[in-house]
């Protein structure tokens, strides 16, 4: 009702009146605008914080915490669309929005806002795997293999995106390619144990339990109290 939006909208503004900076407040009372049908105040206030959000990591932190992390899942989504639309370049807040997205299984929005995220951007890993993730989840596991595939071909000594990829061919029992893709990655980091975790699992579903353990075993030298490698040989052997 229009009186609640009002009376929520008068708190905001005696928050504010105190601590003008206070993220938490203006991203509320923009959001209670956009609730209320005052889309152009909110535009205006939603404009204000998305050019802010990367010179300010207290911003992003409080729309993150408030929205995302607190499972906020329609509000987080409005939240960072429109800061989004006031910035459509940011590839901070194409990531979250893919997110808000992805949360409530709209995956194919998820998806396009994650290709939105630049090569250079931090989160751009993250992006890939995470469409990966959607295209398995959607039992679409041959897709994401391609994807990741090309990714990969951009970035071949990304560890992250090696792991996903070599899981996904453990998935569809394609072992040795798997292990071939792992162990070109081990000749460039040989002291990865992410890296050798997988290798040996991998080997081991292939039938080759000696060179599985000679894996496990190198990542005991590196780590004796390494417990992935622990309880794995304490399982399987």
């Amino acid at each position: 009702p229009e009186d609640k939006h009002h009376k929520i909208n008068t708190l905001y503004d005696q928050v504010l009146e105190q601590e003008p900076e206070n993220y938490r407040a203006l991203l509320g009372q923009a959001l209670n605008h956009y609730q209320s049908g005052n889309k152009k105040q909110a535009e205006k206030l939603f404009d204000a914080l998305a050019h802010d959000i990367d010179k300010d990591s207290k911003l992003l932190m409080t729309a993150v915490d408030t929205y995302l992390t607190a499972e906020k899942k329609s509000e987080a989504v409005i939240v960072f669309s429109q800061l989004l639309n006031a910035a459509p370049d940011n590839s901070t807040l194409s990531y979250f929005t893919a997110v808000a997205y992805q949360n409530i299984k709209e995956f194919d929005k998820a998806v396009a806002h994650y290709q939105e995220v630049r090569p250079e951007h931090r989160q751009y890993t993250k992006a890939g795997l995470n469409i990966a993730m959607i295209y398995k989840e959607l039992g679409k596991i041959r897709i994401a293999i391609n994807f990741l595939e090309k990714r990969l071909k951009a970035a071949p000594r990304d560890e992250e995106m090696v792991t996903y990829l070599a899981m996904f061919y453990e998935q569809e029992k394609q072992y040795l390619k798997g292990a071939e893709l792992l162990e070109k990655a081990l000749s460039t980091n040989p002291e990865s144990r992410t890296l050798l975790f997988r290798y040996g699992a991998i080997l081991d579903k292939a039938g080759q339990k000696e060179k599985a353990l000679d894996a496990m075993r190198a990542i005991l030298e590196l780590d004796p109290n390494d417990a992935s490698a622990l309880n794995y040989l304490g399982y399987s052997y």
